[in-house]
């Protein structure tokens, strides 16, 4: 028998496996075992309504470094901020039992909120501000519909690139009523706050940094007037810092029909084509949309942070020049600006049309306005303009912005205009 097959040399080898484990470092702990060590770190966030005392809205939130205070998303706490008379705040742990909890800190622009329970002699996570490696294993836990808590495995898959408001890509299966629930690692060290649901096995985090700032400010006592300010300041100073941007900035061009158009406005937008020119068809069109992908939640209906443009080149084909104006008068509207369901929210559109030259060519032009009534420093705001040059070709141009300061939603659309050149 040679030697590497010698009974001696098997039982070295058994005594050697037996060992490794302990050579190479502690044995991962897996989902099954993160989830039981952290589960009471986790609970459901009921938002109740004080009247009927059942709740109204649910989600999850989990205990953070500093002793007393759980973290959660802002949209699951946002009926108590704006309506604190009609509702409470309570937390459900593990232990089935339910405590109450107050706003300490809100972050708007990254859905986050920090509660006070008063327990402080809790254990909690940490939060890391480091990433994981791509395609790295990561945990999420929350209490999904309302079925109880639980844990899902996913991949880390890195920060979104080009997003506004920053968020992480989780490939796992998060679900309605996670939100607010932590996203760790395989330590149980947390690097991301559920947020949102994008389709099957695709989910959004909140980076742990923008939690570990807020942290910072979740300092004093505040009421639902200093939560309500905080939202007005903080949105006013993101859309004037976004649009700022865009001002100071040199717009690439590009041609589109027989004009050269600004292009590429910004990173967080997405842009789409289309070309409707088809053999059997009078006339011809094709089109560009680029438009936000990301959304600032307020309230349940109503949402703000959009930014998209439109142009449409359009041409009569086989219309003659009354179906042909007939056809673009159609084409003629507003970017329907669908982030209000509650008119309550907002004034009505106050609009303004008038006929102007851009490049020495006649165009006619459409603007609207409409103010947010708790923060009136901002609007939604919308640009329609139409080519007049001819009676058998013409260009739509549209521009839309939800939550933008008056002078820089003029401004915005001054240099659009200016921006607008003939080729010919």
């Amino acid at each position: 028998m040679s030697p590497d097959r010698s009974p001696r040399h098997l039982r070295c080898l058994q005594f050697l496996l037996l060992w490794l484990p302990g050579l190479c470092g502690a044995v991962e702990p897996g989902a099954s075992g993160l989830f039981e060590t952290l589960r009471d770190r986790v609970f459901q966030v009921r938002v109740v309504d004080v009247a009927s005392g059942d709740k109204t809205a649910i989600g999850s939130g989990f205990r953070v470094e500093r002793a007393g205070l759980v973290a959660t998303n802002f949209h699951v706490v946002s009926l108590l901020i704006h309506e604190p008379a009609k509702y409470r705040i309570e937390l459900l742990g593990q232990d089935g039992l339910t405590r109450p909890a107050t706003v300490l800190a809100i972050d708007v622009l990254h859905d986050l909120a920090i509660l006070r329970d008063g327990q402080t002699d809790r254990p909690a996570f940490r939060l890391v501000t480091g990433t994981p490696g791509q395609g790295e294993r990561i945990y999420s836990m929350g209490n999904p519909e309302d079925l109880g808590l639980t844990i899902i495995e996913g991949n880390y898959n890195g920060l979104i690139a080009a997003s506004r408001f920053e968020r992480l890509l989780f490939s796992g299966s998060l679900n309605p009523g996670m939100s607010g629930g932590p996203a760790f690692d395989r330590h149980g060290d947390v690097v991301g706050v559920n947020v949102a649901k994008g389709g099957e096995q695709l989910g959004f985090l909140v980076p742990a940094a923008h939690l570990k700032a807020l942290l910072k400010r979740a300092t004093a006592v505040v009421t639902p007037g200093d939560l309500k300010a905080d939202i007005a300041r903080a949105l006013l100073e993101d859309s004037n810092a976004f649009y700022d941007q865009r001002l100071r900035e040199t717009w690439a061009s590009g041609p589109f029909g027989e004009l050269t158009l600004p292009r590429n406005l910004s990173p967080s937008l997405k842009c789409w084509g289309q070309n409707t020119d088809k053999k059997d068809s009078d006339s011809s069109s094709f089109h560009q949309l680029c438009q936000s992908q990301e959304y600032l939640f307020l309230t349940e209906d109503f949402y703000t942070g959009d930014l998209s443009y439109s142009y449409e080149w359009m041409k009569a084909g086989r219309l003659n020049r009354f179906q042909f104006y007939n056809a673009v008068t159609h084409r003629y509207t507003h970017t329907s600006l669908e982030n209000v369901d509650d008119e309550e929210h907002v004034t009505n559109f106050r609009c303004t049309t008038d006929f102007v030259r851009i490049d020495d060519t006649p165009w006619k032009a459409s603007i609207c306005l409409r103010r947010y009534l708790e923060y009136p420093a901002l609007n939604d705001a919308s640009l329609l303009l139409v080519s007049l040059h001819s009676n058998r070709d013409a260009a739509i141009i549209r521009m839309a912005a939800a939550g933008i300061h008056r002078e820089r939603a003029l401004a915005l659309f001054s240099k659009l205009m200016r921006s607008i050149e003939w080729t010919r």
